[in-house]
């Protein structure tokens, strides 16, 4: 919905510009006419709206099984842990391929929330983890255990590869 109030917000700008009609000759896209204006109006508010991450799902989590870390101090506290695993997503609100791996990533989070803690961070707000961490591409898992790092995957990890992963780990 927040997508949808934005295009209308840069349609009617668009449309305010048009009615002006300072453009004579018509070839200008924003000042020809009402019509055209409202169009690149919302042309320009959604080109916007999506380089800037709006509209394309705030937190990654969509389940009480992964927890979104906003802090620097939240991960390496998730990370250094032990004992234990963590397994956490990096990915980008802006990133196609993050927004199809966010409803398979909280579905393995589910299935293997007593194997390992599940974790998203925001590789765009967070970025000095992710430099910290050399992940320089989203969607990119990584896997900690024991306060190390275990394992990483670049791209949308599989299922069966997540669960051969976590058992190589938990049999250490």
């Amino acid at each position: 919905m927040e997508l949808l109030a934005i295009v209308s917000v840069g349609a009617v700008v668009g449309a305010l510009l048009g009615s002006k009609r300072s453009c004579k000759d018509g070839g200008c896209p924003l000042t020809a006419n009402p019509r055209r204006g409202a169009l690149w109006g919302a042309f320009l508010a959604l080109s916007l709206a999506l380089t800037q991450g709006l509209g394309c799902g705030g937190e990654y989590s969509e389940s009480t099984s992964v927890t979104d870390l906003s802090s620097a101090s939240q991960f390496e506290e998730l990370v250094s842990q032990e004992d234990g695993t963590a397994v956490v997503a990096f990915y980008s609100p802006s990133c196609s391929a993050c927004q199809q791996y966010k409803p398979e990533f909280n579905a393995m989070a589910q299935t293997h929330s007593d194997d390992a803690t599940f974790a998203a961070v925001d590789a765009t707000r967070l970025k000095d983890v992710a430099q910290t961490h050399n992940v320089n591409r989203v969607p990119t898992t990584l896997i900690f255990h024991n306060g190390t790092e275990g394992d990483r995957f670049l791209g949308i990890m599989p299922e069966d590869r997540m669960a051969k992963v976590l058992g190589e780990l938990q049999a250490q």
